[in-house]
């Protein structure tokens, strides 16, 4: 009886660990790709429908505005990599912004530690606009409270 139990449990959680997969920058599905309309990369859910249609929104917005790419990337886990060096490879490698202006910004959320952040990658246009220490201070003072509840939806909205 206790075998059969504990094998009932096992399969209860086979799905998490199916799900839980290690990104690349190779595997993360760029939504631009098959649609300009779309900023956010959010292939695990993290983020419900209805938040990631506001946000498509409101980067549209920016970018019709003023010309500025921006990417939103929503994933539970990058494996062993260092979050910083991962947003920085995964902006080189989708091409962000526009080669003569260099003006894209990539916001990348990983909720699984121990690589658990949020990174503001930013083109070299656009640090004078949002230089390290304005991220920061947006993260900690607007993003970061609604993480730490679990709420990544209004996090990643504000």
């Amino acid at each position: 009886m206790k075998r059969i139990g504990i094998f009932l449990s096992l399969l209860l959680l086979l799905p998490f660990w199916i799900s839980a997969t290690d990104y690349t920058i190779e595997t993360i599905p760029n939504v631009r790709l098959s649609d300009q309309y779309n900023h956010v990369s959010n292939p695990d859910g993290i983020i419900q429908p209805e938040t990631v249609a506001r946000i498509n929104q409101m980067l549209q917005t920016v970018e019709d505005s003023l010309g500025i790419e921006v990417a939103v990337v929503a994933i539970r886990s990058i494996g062993d990599h260092d979050a910083r060096m991962f947003a920085t490879d995964l902006f080189q490698h989708w091409g962000l912004g526009k080669k003569d202006k260099d003006n894209g910004l990539l916001i990348q959320l990983v909720t699984d530690p121990p690589q658990r952040s949020v990174v503001f990658e930013t083109g070299y246009c656009i640090e004078g606009i949002l230089p390290g220490a304005i991220c920061y201070r947006l993260q900690q003072r607007y993003m970061l409270p609604d993480f730490k509840t679990g709420d990544y939806n209004n996090g990643m909205l504000k």
